[in-house]
């Protein structure tokens, strides 16, 4: 658990036990499959799954396996309207019903319902588009997908904003590497690794937390070791008197970590679960090093025990390094994504052509067709029947058209907003800055914590200087 490291003297190396790391581990697949299923990927902007089966599959009958599977909000051949004139009132057919209720000689079938239909089933097969909303899981969804298709083959495709989550991981693992670096105890750092790494399924609001978390385990380290002393020394108050403000401060980065996850809008279950994993490692990680040392005195090899010999003193408040660093590296990635390539490597769909796609002008002149079938002579779409009036004389003097009353309004395109998408998704998905402006105040938020703490230091260096100069000058004197 603990041994010697050559050089200029002898330095304790901290050596996690086997079952610390085990520990470790399942705390940090446990995080991840937390995160993975509530908190990410959220892409921050609407998508849609393009769900394609063979078309020989019953569109129903597939259609029920993606309603048992949550989804309601889809389009497919049978749940697409059609309609006809009838005498003056709209008649409403399903596409899929469509073929089978229409005789093909009808003079009102003007071909659009076969070339609707030819939209959603073709040569590549029978598609379902599926909305997702604006904060879809992708794993989550292929996962639903594939347990309610069964042995039905399938594929799908989603089509919207991307979570890059290699592109987050790689941040992530950046800036815990950093912070590693940086930490007071680098071997111990590495046990708290698999649940920071976990954050990285939130993309920037995970690494902010992650960052709150390890100055929260930066700053709890010195008050731990106090409490997990093997051989208490003085009153409890005594001892921990030097550390009212780091306790302090450890309390307000707690608020800070709860506040953060609320306006980043992560799902408060992963937040917290990650946050009582982290804790539970510290502790267990401290625990077992107190276990270890009373082991040890039983066995006789007793360790070194502090005695007061001096008062107590109030320890200085300094923010971890390693705070700043996740800060910096969320900063960092917000803005590599408006890198032109990189971005749209990253977060957006390639464009996607879909054949036979409908559009709204297409629905309008057949709905217009269908709404003056009844009122004009047959084929003409100008014009009218003709009203005759008689003169003076009773001989028919003239005419005039009929005007047509078509009983209701058209109804608006059923398929505007799937069209819309298709035709605009792209463009959609880019990235503006006021889609990171919470994570912005966030990275400032804690940056701000360190304003005082670089000033008192510049201070300190500044004053560290003069009186370093005034000693050599001195020195300069005596010698002379």
């Amino acid at each position: 658990m603990r041994g010697y490291k050559a050089g200029k003297g002898l330095k304790t190396v901290y050596r996690p036990p086997v079952p610390l790391v085990f520990f470790s581990l399942i705390f940090g697949f446990f995080c991840f499959l937390v995160f993975w299923f509530f908190a990410a990927p959220e892409t921050g902007g609407e998508s849609l799954a393009v769900l394609t089966v063979d078309e020989n599959i019953p569109d129903r009958f597939a259609g029920d396996l993606i309603i048992g599977a949550g989804f309601n909000d889809f389009y497919s051949e049978s749940g697409t309207k059609v309609y006809m004139d009838d005498f003056g009132q709209w008649k409403v057919f399903y596409l899929d019903e469509f073929a089978g209720s229409v005789k093909p000689f009808d003079p009102r079938d003007s071909g659009y319902a076969v070339k609707l239909r030819s939209f959603f089933v073709n040569e590549n097969g029978r598609h379902y588009f599926i909305h997702l909303g604006e904060t879809a899981n992708y794993s989550r969804v292929e996962k639903t997908i594939a347990g309610a298709m069964g042995s039905i083959p399938y594929s799908m495709e989603i089509l919207g904003p991307v979570n890059p989550y290699l592109f987050w991981f790689m941040l992530q693992f950046a800036a815990a590497l950093c912070a590693l670096i940086v930490s007071g105890e680098k071997t111990r750092f590495v046990l708290f690794m698999p649940v920071i790494l976990a954050f990285s399924w939130a993309a920037v609001p995970g690494i902010i937390l992650a960052g709150i978390l390890a100055g929260f385990y930066e700053m709890l380290g010195q008050p731990l070791k106090e409490l997990f002393s093997r051989e208490p020394y003085g009153s409890f108050k005594e001892r921990f008197s030097p550390y009212k403000k780091t306790l302090i401060w450890i309390l307000v980065l707690f608020i800070l970590y709860i506040f953060l996850a609320i306006i980043l809008n992560i799902h408060l279950i992963p937040a917290f679960t990650g946050l009582l994993c982290f804790i539970a490692m510290i502790i267990i990680s401290f625990a077992w090093k107190k276990k270890a040392a009373r082991k040890s005195a039983k066995s006789g090899r007793g360790l070194f025990s502090p005695v007061i010999i001096l008062h107590f003193r109030q320890k200085s408040v300094i923010f971890p390094k390693s705070m700043a660093i996740f800060a910096i590296m969320a900063l960092l990635g917000t803005f590599l994504l408006f890198i032109p390539g990189l971005s749209s490597y990253f977060i957006r769909t390639e464009k996607k052509d879909f054949p036979n796609l409908p559009s709204a002008a297409e629905y309008y002149e057949y709905m217009t067709f269908q709404s003056l079938f009844s009122y004009l002579p047959l084929g003409v779409l100008t014009g009218g029947y003709l009203s005759y009036y008689l003169g003076e004389d009773g001989l028919i003097a003239g005419s005039v058209n009929l005007q047509n009353d078509f009983g209701s309004e058209i109804p608006v395109f059923p398929l505007e907003r799937l069209v819309n998408f298709l035709l605009n998704y792209q463009d959609n998905t880019v990235d503006k800055p006021d889609d990171f402006l919470k994570e912005w105040f966030s990275v400032a938020l804690i940056l701000l914590l360190f304003i005082p703490q670089f000033i008192f230091l510049g201070i300190m260096a500044k004053d560290s200087g003069k009186n370093r100069k005034f000693s050599l000058s001195r020195a300069n004197r005596i010698a002379a």
